[in-house]
């Protein structure tokens, strides 16, 4: 870490004074921390993924049966043996995908920043995070543009950061009636031409001044004892900030229907080659739509 600042100005010139630290074991600390904080978010989702992934292997138990007796009536059960061994061959693959998924978060190594795909980081988070938000009854909505350029990060960094924002979202919301826990996720291209942002905004109580102002504080919580353990946010500016991002928290403009607001600030990755410069901007769209809230996926 460089840091240098101003010791004097005289006329004969200005004098600065400069630190260069190693921050090799500060680093691997806040690593140790991250994967600490990690586990016991998968540790709190355990039930919620064990569902996910009983889903797919109950409807291959069911389909399997099916296509034995199927078999068991000769050649006329044939075409039906093979539509079932299709779909459990479907559900084969989903709940691979959940595994692979699992097992790629689970992950303790760090790799170097690369260009990622947010909308992609977006939808991994998704597959941990869908159940859970399924069983708090929570409506997701999901606000990404087609074309997003890639940004500047880690792919599992970036899905831990979203899977703390989400579950915190998912808590404020249990006191919500039924009807009103809903979750927005959006993102588009920041003001600056180089940024990308994306925010996750909830229909929860929002963020009191108080709170506002320590909730990037290590091991500060608004949650019971025993419900957290207040290194969530922390950890998650630290994330960011190791990724040349930022992340912010308010809550959402008056008017609209909703609680608390956290922007996360990506840096946008450079192209690597002329032909992937995006092709010139349609013209503008009308205004979209009121949203409706749709059931979580």
């Amino acid at each position: 870490r460089e840091t240098t600042r101003v010791t004097g100005r005289g006329a004969a010139g200005t004098e600065v004074a400069g630190v260069l630290e190693d921050i090799t074991a500060e680093r691997e600390l806040a690593l140790q921390a991250a994967t600490a904080a990690k586990f016991a978010t998968l540790g709190e989702m355990a039930a919620g993924l064990a569902h996910e992934l009983n889903q797919p292997i109950a409807i291959m138990s069911l389909a399997a049966e099916n296509a034995a007796e199927a078999l068991e009536a000769g050649e006329d059960g044939v075409e039906e043996a093979l539509t079932r061994l299709r779909r459990i061959m479907a559900q084969a693959d989903r709940a691979k995908a959940i595994v692979t998924q699992l097992r790629a978060f689970s992950r303790v190594d760090v790799s170097a920043l690369e260009a990622i795909d947010l909308g992609g980081a977006v939808h991994g988070m998704m597959v941990l995070a869908g159940q859970a938000l399924r069983d708090a009854g929570v409506q997701v909505q999901l606000r990404l543009p087609d074309v997003l350029p890639p940004v500047i990060g880690q792919v599992i960094l970036v899905e831990q950061v979203l899977l703390n924002l989400v579950l915190n979202a998912r808590d404020a919301l249990l006191d919500r009636p039924a009807e009103r826990r809903r979750l927005r996720i959006e993102a588009e291209v920041g003001p600056l031409a180089d940024e990308v942002t994306l925010r996750v905004q909830d229909s929860g109580p929002g963020l009191p001044p108080e709170v506002r102002d320590k909730l990037f504080e290590p091991f500060y919580t608004t949650k019971p004892p025993g419900f957290g353990t207040g290194l969530g946010l922390s950890i998650s500016r630290t994330i960011m900030r190791g990724i040349g991002g930022r992340i912010s928290a308010d809550n959402t403009p008056e008017g609209m229907e909703m609680g608390a607001e956290f922007t996360l600030t990506f840096r946008r990755a450079p192209l690597t080659e002329p032909e992937e410069a995006p092709p010139p901007r349609a013209a503008p769209r009308a205004p979209a739509p009121a949203p409706r809230w749709p059931a979580a996926t």
